[in-house]
Protein backbone atom coordinates (compact mmCIF):
# COMPACT_ATOMS: atom_id res chain seq x y z
CA UNK A 1 0.00 0.00 0.00
CA UNK A 2 1.40 3.31 -1.16
CA UNK A 3 1.95 5.32 2.24
CA UNK A 4 1.13 9.26 2.01
CA UNK A 5 3.85 12.22 1.45
CA UNK A 6 3.81 15.50 2.36
CA UNK A 7 3.69 18.38 -0.14
CA UNK A 8 6.61 20.11 1.71
CA UNK A 9 5.08 23.30 2.27
CA UNK A 10 6.87 22.94 5.69
CA UNK A 11 6.12 27.24 6.70
CA UNK A 12 2.23 26.56 5.87
CA UNK A 13 2.44 23.20 8.49
CA UNK A 14 3.81 24.71 10.92
CA UNK A 15 1.68 27.92 11.19
CA UNK A 16 -0.99 25.41 10.85
CA UNK A 17 0.27 23.07 13.73
CA UNK A 18 0.34 25.94 15.97
CA UNK A 19 -3.72 26.48 15.45
CA UNK A 20 -4.47 23.46 17.67
CA UNK A 21 -1.56 23.77 20.07
CA UNK A 22 -3.34 26.97 21.13
CA UNK A 23 -7.11 26.06 20.81
CA UNK A 24 -6.34 22.41 22.63
CA UNK A 25 -4.67 24.90 25.38
CA UNK A 26 -7.85 26.62 25.84
CA UNK A 27 -9.92 23.89 25.53
CA UNK A 28 -9.64 21.93 28.89
CA UNK A 29 -10.51 25.39 30.72
CA UNK A 30 -13.94 25.00 28.74
CA UNK A 31 -14.55 21.75 29.38
CA UNK A 32 -13.98 22.17 33.03
CA UNK A 33 -16.46 24.17 33.45
CA UNK A 34 -19.44 22.71 30.81
CA UNK A 35 -18.39 19.58 33.08
CA UNK A 36 -20.23 21.11 35.84
CA UNK A 37 -23.59 20.80 34.11
CA UNK A 38 -23.38 17.90 30.92
CA UNK A 39 -21.75 14.29 31.36
CA UNK A 40 -18.32 13.99 29.41
CA UNK A 41 -20.51 11.92 26.40
CA UNK A 42 -23.19 14.48 25.89
CA UNK A 43 -20.43 17.23 25.09
CA UNK A 44 -18.38 15.08 22.53
CA UNK A 45 -21.74 13.94 20.92
CA UNK A 46 -23.00 17.36 20.87
CA UNK A 47 -18.67 18.92 19.33
CA UNK A 48 -18.86 15.84 16.68
CA UNK A 49 -22.45 16.42 15.92
CA UNK A 50 -22.10 20.28 15.32
CA UNK A 51 -19.16 20.25 13.50
CA UNK A 52 -20.34 17.39 11.20
CA UNK A 53 -23.54 19.74 10.57
CA UNK A 54 -20.88 22.98 9.82
CA UNK A 55 -18.68 21.02 7.49
CA UNK A 56 -21.49 19.25 5.64
CA UNK A 57 -23.26 22.14 4.94
CA UNK A 58 -20.39 24.29 4.21
CA UNK A 59 -19.21 20.88 1.43
CA UNK A 60 -22.62 21.17 -0.11
CA UNK A 61 -22.41 24.83 -0.82
CA UNK A 62 -19.40 24.07 -2.35
CA UNK A 63 -20.47 20.72 -3.83
CA UNK A 64 -18.11 18.87 -2.34
CA UNK A 65 -19.66 16.35 -0.74
CA UNK A 66 -17.29 13.14 -0.62
CA UNK A 67 -18.26 9.92 -2.55
CA UNK A 68 -17.56 7.56 0.53
CA UNK A 69 -18.76 4.72 -2.16
CA UNK A 70 -15.39 5.09 -4.36
CA UNK A 71 -12.84 4.76 -1.57
CA UNK A 72 -11.25 0.94 -1.02
CA UNK A 73 -12.01 -1.59 1.77
CA UNK A 74 -8.41 -0.57 3.09
CA UNK A 75 -9.77 3.11 3.49
CA UNK A 76 -12.86 2.18 4.30
CA UNK A 77 -11.56 0.33 7.63
CA UNK A 78 -9.08 3.29 8.01
CA UNK A 79 -12.37 5.59 8.36
CA UNK A 80 -13.79 3.16 11.00
CA UNK A 81 -10.54 3.07 13.02
CA UNK A 82 -9.54 7.04 12.92
CA UNK A 83 -13.38 7.22 14.17
CA UNK A 84 -13.24 4.72 17.15
CA UNK A 85 -9.77 6.61 17.81
CA UNK A 86 -11.20 9.78 17.67
CA UNK A 87 -14.23 8.91 19.93
CA UNK A 88 -12.18 7.36 22.20
CA UNK A 89 -10.17 10.43 22.85
CA UNK A 90 -12.64 12.67 23.30
CA UNK A 91 -15.40 10.54 25.72
CA UNK A 92 -11.74 9.22 27.58
CA UNK A 93 -10.03 13.13 27.87
CA UNK A 94 -13.82 14.72 29.09
CA UNK A 95 -14.00 11.89 31.30
CA UNK A 96 -10.48 12.57 32.76
CA UNK A 97 -11.06 15.92 33.51
CA UNK A 98 -13.79 15.01 36.29
CA UNK A 99 -10.78 14.02 38.55
CA UNK A 100 -7.43 16.30 37.43
CA UNK A 101 -6.98 19.64 37.06
CA UNK A 102 -6.86 21.03 33.11
CA UNK A 103 -2.95 21.24 33.38
CA UNK A 104 -2.42 18.36 35.27
CA UNK A 105 -4.62 16.70 31.88
CA UNK A 106 -2.39 18.52 29.59
CA UNK A 107 0.71 17.20 31.18
CA UNK A 108 -0.23 14.03 30.82
CA UNK A 109 -1.62 14.12 27.60
CA UNK A 110 1.19 14.89 26.40
CA UNK A 111 2.49 11.48 25.53
CA UNK A 112 0.65 11.69 22.65
CA UNK A 113 2.85 14.01 19.96
CA UNK A 114 5.40 11.45 21.74
CA UNK A 115 3.65 8.39 20.40
CA UNK A 116 2.68 9.75 17.45
CA UNK A 117 5.89 10.87 16.26
CA UNK A 118 7.11 7.33 16.29
CA UNK A 119 4.17 6.14 15.07
CA UNK A 120 5.24 8.07 11.92
CA UNK A 121 8.42 7.42 12.05
CA UNK A 122 7.53 3.52 12.41
CA UNK A 123 4.56 3.64 9.52
CA UNK A 124 5.40 6.95 7.56
CA UNK A 125 9.40 6.77 7.29
CA UNK A 126 10.03 9.82 8.47
CA UNK A 127 13.34 10.31 10.25
CA UNK A 128 15.03 12.31 13.15
CA UNK A 129 18.75 13.99 12.01
CA UNK A 130 21.17 14.82 14.97
CA UNK A 131 19.98 18.01 15.90
CA UNK A 132 16.07 17.16 15.95
CA UNK A 133 17.17 14.11 18.79
CA UNK A 134 18.53 16.63 20.47
CA UNK A 135 15.89 19.06 20.50
CA UNK A 136 13.34 15.87 21.49
CA UNK A 137 15.73 15.44 24.76
CA UNK A 138 15.65 18.97 25.70
CA UNK A 139 11.97 18.19 25.26
CA UNK A 140 11.18 15.90 27.28
CA UNK A 141 13.41 16.72 30.09
CA UNK A 142 11.39 20.41 29.76
CA UNK A 143 8.69 18.24 29.92
CA UNK A 144 9.61 16.29 33.08
CA UNK A 145 10.37 19.68 34.87
CA UNK A 146 7.37 21.67 33.86
CA UNK A 147 5.04 18.90 35.07
CA UNK A 148 7.24 18.13 38.29
CA UNK A 149 4.97 18.90 40.86
CA UNK A 150 2.63 17.23 39.04
CA UNK A 151 4.32 13.84 39.09
CA UNK A 152 4.82 14.60 42.64
CA UNK A 153 0.88 14.91 43.29
CA UNK A 154 0.86 11.45 40.63
CA UNK A 155 3.08 9.65 43.46
CA UNK A 156 1.07 10.48 46.82
CA UNK A 157 -2.94 10.60 44.55
CA UNK A 158 -5.99 9.59 45.59
CA UNK A 159 -7.75 6.53 43.86
CA UNK A 160 -10.00 9.26 41.82
CA UNK A 161 -7.07 11.20 40.75
CA UNK A 162 -5.30 7.96 39.19
CA UNK A 163 -8.24 7.11 37.40
CA UNK A 164 -8.23 10.58 35.77
CA UNK A 165 -4.50 10.44 34.88
CA UNK A 166 -4.96 6.58 33.26
CA UNK A 167 -8.52 8.05 31.70
CA UNK A 168 -6.50 11.28 29.98
CA UNK A 169 -3.49 8.95 29.19
CA UNK A 170 -5.54 6.75 27.22
CA UNK A 171 -7.10 9.16 25.40
CA UNK A 172 -3.61 10.43 23.77
CA UNK A 173 -2.67 6.90 23.09
CA UNK A 174 -6.41 6.67 21.33
CA UNK A 175 -5.98 9.86 19.37
CA UNK A 176 -2.93 8.33 17.70
CA UNK A 177 -4.61 5.93 16.33
CA UNK A 178 -6.82 8.29 14.83
CA UNK A 179 -4.25 10.77 13.78
CA UNK A 180 -1.82 8.16 11.90
CA UNK A 181 -5.27 6.76 10.05
CA UNK A 182 -6.07 10.14 8.94
CA UNK A 183 -2.77 11.46 7.53
CA UNK A 184 -2.53 8.17 5.63
CA UNK A 185 -6.50 8.69 4.02
CA UNK A 186 -5.11 12.02 2.47
CA UNK A 187 -4.19 10.25 -0.20
CA UNK A 188 -7.67 9.52 -1.46
CA UNK A 189 -9.61 12.41 -0.24
CA UNK A 190 -8.79 15.87 0.62
CA UNK A 191 -8.98 16.95 4.63
CA UNK A 192 -12.89 18.63 5.02
CA UNK A 193 -14.06 15.30 3.46
CA UNK A 194 -12.12 13.08 6.02
CA UNK A 195 -13.00 15.07 8.74
CA UNK A 196 -16.84 15.24 7.77
CA UNK A 197 -16.55 11.30 7.64
CA UNK A 198 -15.27 11.00 10.90
CA UNK A 199 -17.07 14.00 12.63
CA UNK A 200 -20.22 11.92 11.29
CA UNK A 201 -18.48 8.34 12.17
CA UNK A 202 -17.95 9.72 15.92
CA UNK A 203 -21.27 11.36 16.37
CA UNK A 204 -23.22 7.89 15.48
CA UNK A 205 -20.83 5.90 18.00
CA UNK A 206 -21.32 8.30 20.74
CA UNK A 207 -25.61 8.66 20.17
CA UNK A 208 -26.38 5.65 22.33
CA UNK A 209 -24.85 6.82 25.55
CA UNK A 210 -25.30 10.87 24.99
CA UNK A 211 -28.72 13.10 26.44
CA UNK A 212 -28.99 15.55 24.86
CA UNK A 213 -31.86 17.27 26.26
CA UNK A 214 -29.11 18.03 29.20
CA UNK A 215 -28.03 21.44 26.86
CA UNK A 216 -31.24 22.72 27.97
CA UNK A 217 -30.14 22.85 31.70
CA UNK A 218 -26.91 25.28 30.48
CA UNK A 219 -26.62 28.91 32.19
CA UNK A 220 -25.47 31.21 29.40
CA UNK A 221 -21.85 30.94 29.99
CA UNK A 222 -22.15 27.46 29.67
CA UNK A 223 -23.88 27.68 26.48
CA UNK A 224 -21.41 29.81 25.02
CA UNK A 225 -18.50 27.68 25.91
CA UNK A 226 -20.47 24.57 24.34
CA UNK A 227 -20.20 26.49 21.54
CA UNK A 228 -16.48 27.03 21.67
CA UNK A 229 -16.12 23.58 22.25
CA UNK A 230 -17.57 22.36 19.19
CA UNK A 231 -15.97 25.81 17.12
CA UNK A 232 -12.45 24.55 18.48
CA UNK A 233 -13.36 21.27 17.00
CA UNK A 234 -14.12 21.89 13.67
CA UNK A 235 -11.19 24.48 13.46
CA UNK A 236 -8.59 22.42 15.09
CA UNK A 237 -8.68 19.32 13.40
CA UNK A 238 -8.84 21.16 10.57
CA UNK A 239 -6.21 23.15 10.47
CA UNK A 240 -4.49 19.82 11.59
CA UNK A 241 -6.06 17.71 8.72
CA UNK A 242 -3.96 20.52 6.63
CA UNK A 243 -0.50 20.33 8.66
CA UNK A 244 -0.34 16.54 8.04
CA UNK A 245 -1.24 17.45 4.09
CA UNK A 246 2.22 19.69 4.11
CA UNK A 247 4.36 18.81 6.90
CA UNK A 248 5.86 15.11 8.61
CA UNK A 249 3.68 13.84 11.74
CA UNK A 250 6.82 13.71 13.96
CA UNK A 251 7.51 17.60 13.24
CA UNK A 252 3.76 18.26 13.72
CA UNK A 253 3.91 16.63 16.62
CA UNK A 254 6.87 18.49 18.37
CA UNK A 255 4.80 22.27 18.12
CA UNK A 256 1.06 20.10 19.60
CA UNK A 257 3.35 19.62 23.14
CA UNK A 258 3.10 23.26 23.62
CA UNK A 259 -0.27 22.71 24.46
CA UNK A 260 0.57 22.60 28.15
CA UNK A 261 1.85 26.02 28.35
CA UNK A 262 -0.88 28.31 26.56
CA UNK A 263 -3.42 26.10 28.92
CA UNK A 264 -1.19 27.32 31.98
CA UNK A 265 -1.35 30.97 30.09
CA UNK A 266 -5.34 30.73 29.55
CA UNK A 267 -5.91 29.25 33.29
CA UNK A 268 -3.86 32.81 34.84
CA UNK A 269 -6.29 34.58 32.49
CA UNK A 270 -9.10 33.00 33.50
CA UNK A 271 -8.26 32.73 37.41
CA UNK A 272 -7.27 36.74 37.34
CA UNK A 273 -10.56 38.09 35.25
CA UNK A 274 -12.99 35.63 37.10
CA UNK A 275 -11.86 34.76 40.36
CA UNK A 276 -13.33 31.14 42.06
CA UNK A 277 -14.22 29.77 38.21
CA UNK A 278 -11.26 27.78 38.31
CA UNK A 279 -9.02 26.21 40.75
CA UNK A 280 -5.58 28.38 40.30
CA UNK A 281 -2.47 26.66 38.89
CA UNK A 282 1.01 27.49 40.47
CA UNK A 283 4.15 27.09 39.00
CA UNK A 284 7.87 27.08 40.55
CA UNK A 285 10.86 28.08 39.60
CA UNK A 286 11.98 24.61 37.65
CA UNK A 287 8.29 25.12 36.10
CA UNK A 288 9.48 27.79 34.39
CA UNK A 289 12.62 26.76 33.23
CA UNK A 290 10.73 23.75 31.92
CA UNK A 291 8.30 25.95 29.76
CA UNK A 292 11.38 27.85 28.50
CA UNK A 293 12.81 23.60 27.53
CA UNK A 294 9.53 22.83 26.07
CA UNK A 295 9.61 25.76 23.39
CA UNK A 296 13.41 25.80 22.60
CA UNK A 297 12.96 21.93 22.40
CA UNK A 298 9.65 21.51 20.35
CA UNK A 299 10.99 24.36 17.98
CA UNK A 300 14.51 22.78 17.46
CA UNK A 301 12.75 19.27 16.76
CA UNK A 302 10.38 20.72 14.26
CA UNK A 303 12.35 23.11 12.68
CA UNK A 304 15.61 21.68 12.31
CA UNK A 305 16.79 20.63 8.95
CA UNK A 306 13.39 22.62 7.48
CA UNK A 307 16.05 25.17 5.32
CA UNK A 308 17.66 22.30 3.25
CA UNK A 309 16.47 21.31 -0.35
CA UNK A 310 14.26 18.38 0.21
CA UNK A 311 14.96 15.10 -0.59
CA UNK A 312 13.71 13.25 -3.37
CA UNK A 313 10.71 11.12 -2.44
CA UNK A 314 10.76 7.49 -3.40
CA UNK A 315 8.29 6.88 -6.31
CA UNK A 316 4.23 5.67 -4.52
CA UNK A 317 3.20 2.11 -5.98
Amino acid sequence: MALHRTSGRWRLGLALAFVPAVLWGALPLALKIVLQHMDGATIAWYRFTGSALILCVALAAHRRLPAARSLARTDAWLLVLASVGLAGNYLCWILGLRFVSPATASVVVQITPLFLAAGAMLIFGERFNAAQWLGFVVLFVGLALFSQDKLAALAHGAGQYWQGVALTAFSGFSWVFYALSQKQLLRKLPSPAIMLLVYTGCALLLLSVAHPAQALRLDATSAVLLLFCVGNTLIAYGALSEAFEHWEASRVSAVLTLSPLFTLLFMHIVTALWPGRLEPERLHGSGYLGAALVVAGSMATALSGQGRAPEALPAEA
